[in-house]
């Protein structure tokens, strides 16, 4: 099945947001506190995000902008928080 560009970024957001959503669950069904599960978050995405950004033949992620960068703090706000 294929499905068009739009699609597929609303295919991904609505799962991505669905897992941000079980977070709080899964951390406290486990052992570990909120600052650790925060920071395991950010060290397994962070070799995908460099994967994405490094691709060859792409233009990588480009320059991030105001609000790229504003959503970043908030959202590294939201996991210290915890």
């Amino acid at each position: 099945m294929r499905f068009s560009p739009r699609a597929l970024a609303l295919i991904v957001l609505l799962f991505s947001a669905c897992v941000l959503g079980l977070a709080p669950i899964l951390v406290r069904l486990t052992e570990t506190g909120p600052a650790a599960a925060g920071f395991w978050r950010f060290a397994f995405a962070l070799p995908i995000l460099f994967l994405l950004a490094g691709r060859p033949g792409g233009e990588g992620i480009g320059r991030p902008g105001k609000f790229m960068l504003l959503a970043g703090l908030f959202f590294a706000l939201d996991l210290s928080f915890w």
